[in-house]
């Protein structure tokens, strides 16, 4: 253990507790929940590295080192490596609330300074806090070059998804994270998003690539096993109280006239596709084919209770269907079909 300056005396005067990323850990263990900023050291004491997290985050960069990650960060943890010599690592300060961390976090990385903006000696990218950035160009090419790089490799996705799984089990740590966003995700935030996305949206290139990627994965049967998997996770994990906002959300788009028209579009869209058609009534088939899936499924229709007014609309539904010559002939093929399967068995 080693008392040093955060930086060199023109950059910051703090004094920390240098440690070893065993010491540290072992600290971060008997403060459950607490988020924490930390920063990593040369063997000099001086700081080259500032960031923000909780549990293991710290340790996460001993674990980059051995992947095809590249940063000046993680050169520099290699480079110290091979000369013999270890990281530095310090707790420099504990918090119950995210955004008041990242917020340190910010202000000590504009106090030390940062080596691409040649202001400190400091390999952090952006200046820090949670989703806030302040990246160069230049810096930004890099990062969207070196995610792009990590994420397409197996054993990283698997790592974050092992990490998201943990970290969200945690209920002390799920509600902090939550409470983190919605603070974070004011009226101005949501403005500025609302319009990057609508922006991005309106070009036809990109709009079509995100057609055609959305296409390929939902016709990837693991991809849909696992989304399936997720929304169950998802909706097993909330209360009464999460699942009525989310009731409430969705009654108010479809009140929108725009949203409906939109879904409708889209619907008729994708259900006019054979493949999609196909490939819904197969999953059907094997779900009904579940005993208990049937059983739940009729179960769940005896217990709906439609007013007056929704039976109109699927009486005047019903009626516009069964008045399209094409519908009544895949109905009669469908009867048709299900007699002689009736009969074989």
């Amino acid at each position: 253990m080693l008392i040093c300056l955060l930086a060199e005396p023109q950059y910051c005067d703090s004094i920390v507790v240098m440690m070893t990323l065993v010491e540290c850990l072992a600290q971060i263990r008997t403060k459950p929940g607490k988020v924490y900023v930390y920063t990593l050291h040369r063997p000099d004491g001086a700081p080259f590295y500032v960031g923000v997290g909780q549990r293991k985050r710290i340790a996460w960069h001993a674990f980059e080192c051995n992947t095809r990650s590249k940063s000046r960060k993680i050169n520099i943890i290699r480079k110290l490596k091979r000369n013999g010599s270890e990281v530095g690592y310090s707790l420099v300060a504990w918090f119950d609330d995210w955004s008041a961390a990242a917020d340190e976090e910010r202000r000590l990385i504009n106090e030390i300074g940062r080596l691409d903006l040649g202001t400190g000696p400091l390999a952090n990218m952006t200046s820090g806090g949670d989703g806030t950035p302040n990246p160069s160009d230049e810096v930004r090419a890099v990062l969207s070059s070196t995610s792009k790089r990590a994420w397409g490799r197996a054993e990283y996705r698997a790592f974050q998804r092992e990490n998201l799984s943990r970290n969200w089990a945690d209920p002390a740590a799920r509600a902090q994270r939550i409470e983190s966003l919605r603070k974070s995700w004011n009226e101005a935030r949501r403005n500025s998003k609302a319009e990057s996305q609508s922006s991005k949206w309106k070009d036809s290139e990109f709009r079509e690539a995100q057609s055609r990627r959305i296409r390929n994965a939902v016709q990837t049967p693991g991809h849909r096993e696992r989304q399936r998997s997720l929304t169950k996770d998802r909706m097993d994990r909330m209360d009464a109280v999460a699942r009525q906002r989310a009731s409430d959300g969705l009654k108010v788009r479809w009140q929108d006239d725009c949203y409906r028209q939109r879904m409708k579009k889209n619907s008729a869209a994708l259900w006019a596709s054979a493949t999609h058609r196909s490939r819904v009534a197969e999953s059907m088939r094997r779900r009904w084919a579940d005993p208990e899936y049937r059983k739940k499924a009729l179960a769940g229709r005896k217990n709906i209770k439609k007013s007056q007014a929704q039976k109109e609309e699927i009486a005047r539904n019903m009626k516009r269907l069964w008045a399209d010559p094409s519908f009544r002939m895949r109905q009669g093929l469908a009867i048709s079909r299900g007699m002689k399967k009736s009969h074989t068995s």
